[in-house]
């Protein structure tokens, strides 16, 4: 955990399950602290003359539940399976018990990652892994040099899947959610927006 100054303000990070968060502490004339999280990013407001040891302590106090109890609130919609029927990149098929899903997933992924890894310029190849997750899509851990991608995907058109690929990728050069972090994504997915808006409708294709 590293902590730099910022003018009367501080900048601090600390890691929850693996993503970096860089929080920017506001100074204000306010007698209370305040953390909130919105749009993947913490935030902190503190009274102007609080020492930066109790500052840190409500941060790492605080954190990690904030950040939780805010994905858990988060809902996917139900997979588009059926009795004899499942999407598979956003078409509609009949269930074939011959096929393995998660091998097909991965393999669409190992080809995605590397295509955009090559064109972000990115020179080490990540680590892909699928997993159930009940509160994300996707994660970067730069500890282990990892993608970690829901298995869920699956169901998703190779658009949506790709978008999200570039979100995980570009956090390679920008760890939190800032401006700059959505400039990189959209450079390389010009159309996210329009596509990030079909996946929080639940839209699969």
């Amino acid at each position: 955990m590293a902590i730099f100054y910022k003018n009367t303000n501080l900048t601090y990070n600390i890691v929850i399950d693996d993503a970096n968060y860089e929080i920017e502490v506001v100074r204000k004339n306010q007698k209370g602290l305040y953390l909130k999280y919105k749009d993947g990013e913490l935030k902190v407001s503190a009274p102007l003359f609080l020492s930066k040891e109790k500052i840190i302590s409500f941060i790492e106090s605080n954190a990690y539940k904030l950040v939780n109890r805010c994905k858990i609130k988060r809902r996917f919609v139900e997979p588009p399976i059926g009795d004899d029927y499942i999407f598979i990149f956003g078409e509609k098929e009949n269930i074939d018990k011959n096929i393995d899903y998660k091998k097909l997933l991965y393999e669409y992924l190992q080809y995605s990652v590397r295509r955009y890894e090559k064109e972000m310029g990115i020179k080490i190849p990540y680590n892909i892994k699928i997993r159930k997750m009940k509160t994300r899509y996707a994660s970067n851990s730069l500890k282990t040099h990892s993608l970690t991608f829901q298995m869920n995907l699956i169901h998703y058109s190779k658009e949506i899947i790709d978008s999200i690929v570039v979100h995980e990728l570009a956090h390679e050069f920008y760890r939190n959610h800032q401006k700059r972090f959505y400039q990189c994504v959209e450079k390389y997915f010009p159309n996210y927006k329009e596509v990030n808006l079909k996946l929080k409708k639940g839209l699969y294709k």
